[in-house]
């Protein structure tokens, strides 16, 4: 496999005196990027649909302790080029992130996943049998229901291009965090203009047409998740004030995954990680200790 590892050039996003890299590797035939910074246990994190790696940055810069953080841009959302299938879209970011995950030593990993991520990695453990030393879940549609603003405007593939191509890509990723977020002055300007970004490349947005057609078959008429096999030690976190994904999809998943624990943020909406990125990383932090000193 090639691989090239450069220093991440938009260093803004990450905390000053922090050090990340991008790798960047042939995986499935489908280019695929991360960053990675520290040393220690690993420590991934999975980003939802439409955004990048750099929604979980904030949060992983707070967590202290030794561990190798990975944060992967997942399938068709990076700015490499390269584009998901046009037929089997979401069949092949599952066939991906499996490929991913077998090349690190997930016993001794935790992941954290955030929405589409998570219900990714939910479909991928499921799939491959494998198993994380512990989950992290941040607002993942594990359930039925109908598929969330953003899906949809992807979906329609003609009035998403439309879209696109007549008004300014920071408008439609701040249209984009406007729905995540409950309180909309908290929005990093940062992660508007990374997102903007990505959608400037003609193949992310392909790709991301792509799987949201096969993303909102999923969401409304798939079959619920055997989550009950899932016996990982599992800390869920979500947004009280969740807007994609019903608080009750919460309560539902914890009662759902025999090793759980549920905690539900006050006034936060459907991205903790980016809207409560201190306090996400202090629960974190606390599950990672007894994960690793159980």
């Amino acid at each position: 496999m090639a691989r090239a590892s450069q220093s991440y050039p938009e260093s803004k996003l990450a905390i000053a005196g922090s050090a990340w890299s991008y790798i960047v590797e042939d995986m499935e035939g489908f280019p695929l990027a991360w960053r990675v910074s520290g040393a220690g246990k690993p420590l991934l994190f999975l980003h939802g649909f439409g955004t990048t790696s750099a929604s979980w940055m904030r949060c992983a810069e707070e967590i202290p302790g030794e561990y190798y953080k990975i944060l992967l841009d997942l399938p068709g959302h990076s700015r490499l080029g390269g584009t998901v299938p046009a037929t089997g879209a979401f069949d092949s970011c599952v066939a991906t992130i499996v490929a991913f995950l077998s090349q690190i030593d997930l016993p001794q990993c935790v992941v954290a996943a955030h929405s589409f991520g998570g219900f990714l990695l939910l479909r991928a453990l499921l799939a491959s049998r494998m198993r994380p030393a512990g989950l992290i879940l941040a607002d993942v549609p594990a359930f039925p229901q109908q598929a969330p603003k953003v899906v949809n405007f992807f979906a329609s593939r003609l009035r998403s291009s439309l879209l696109l191509s007549a008004l300014p890509p920071e408008l439609i990723a701040w249209i984009g965090e406007r729905e995540v977020f409950y309180s909309t002055n908290k929005i990093p300007a940062e992660l508007v203009k990374e997102y903007a970004d990505s959608l400037r490349t003609p193949a992310t947005v392909t790709s991301l047409q792509r799987i949201a057609t096969d993303l909102g078959y999923e969401a409304t008429n798939a079959s619920a998740i055997a989550l009950e096999s899932l016996s990982t030690p599992t800390l869920i976190l979500w947004g009280d004030h969740d807007r994609l994904v019903p608080v009750e999809s919460g309560r539902k998943l914890h009662q759902s995954l025999p090793c759980s624990e549920l905690y539900i943020f006050p006034y936060v909406g459907h991205a903790p990680q980016e809207e409560a990125p201190v306090e996400t990383a202090a629960l974190i932090q606390t599950f990672l200790e007894r994960v690793y000193q159980g």
